[in-house]
């Protein structure tokens, strides 16, 4: 004659434990996983097949039984929804956007050019601009308004960066100066790998005679930074290349 079971799973913070029980509400099985090693959100699915595997692995432990029914005890469950709704031990269900400690969200931006041709910077570098009025003005026209353009990339990129619950990294050619409104705006909340690690005037941009550093790499706290380098031995661009390290830290 085929026993009737049935499984009984308590799903905890620590361990969701389970068993199995027959008509006389004897327990003739019990096992458990680990609640907490299935940390976040997106770890649900393993979570879930992994506490499958192991309930089809202990009913494989009885001879000629059949599973009638399974009941399931959490923390704030909603028996008219059949949801777990805000468990305070299960936090790590609840929200699909908390972040894993070891996951850093890379920002890499091209912020818009200043407008500054090849021929301007050669023209500024040799003072010609000077005793031409209507290049500099041009220049200047120019620069003016692919900076308000800027402005507005700055101010739309700051939108999505606070929106991020990850430690994060801001790089890239930022077409402005260390004293211009997008620097300020980008450094609010972040930090200059250069102020730290970088040493000498800094420059990344190689016309102008090496006057501007308009490239950076931003960094979020829960990241501290080893080493930076800027590297003016490579020219495949008239940028140079910027290289930085980092070690993740508890925020």
């Amino acid at each position: 004659m085929m026993k009737k079971l049935a499984m009984g799973i308590d799903i905890g913070g620590t361990n969701t434990a389970f068993g199995l029980v027959d008509e006389d509400g004897n327990v003739v099985a019990e096992s458990k996983i680990s609640t907490e090693k299935f940390r976040y959100f997106d770890d649900y699915k393993p979570y879930i097949e992994t506490l499958a595997a192991a309930m089809k692995e202990l009913i494989s432990t009885q001879a000629d039984c059949t599973l009638i029914g399974i009941g399931i005890g959490a923390p704030n469950a909603n028996i008219h929804s059949g949801k777990i709704e805000t468990p305070a031990n299960l936090w790590k269900f609840e929200n699909p956007a908390d972040p894993r400690p070891d996951t850093i969200r890379i920002f890499n931006n091209h912020f818009y050019t200043m407008g500054i041709t090849e021929e301007d910077s050669e023209d500024i570098s040799r003072g010609k601009i000077l005793s031409d009025r209507d290049n500099m003005m041009s220049i200047v026209d120019r620069v003016a308004e692919n900076t308000s353009v800027r402005i507005n990339h700055v101010d739309s990129l700051r939108q999505v960066i606070s929106a991020t619950p990850y430690r994060h990294i801001v790089c890239g050619d930022f077409n402005d100066t260390p004293g211009s409104y997008v620097y300020k705006q980008m450094t609010d909340n972040l930090n200059d790998i250069f102020t730290q690690k970088g040493s000498g005037f800094g420059y990344t941009y190689r016309p102008m005679w090496g006057w501007l550093r308009i490239d950076y790499v931003l960094y979020s706290e829960g990241l501290e930074p080893l080493n930076y380098n800027a590297n003016n031995e490579v020219e495949l661009s008239d940028h140079l290349p910027v290289a930085a390290q980092f070690k993740i830290v508890e925020i």
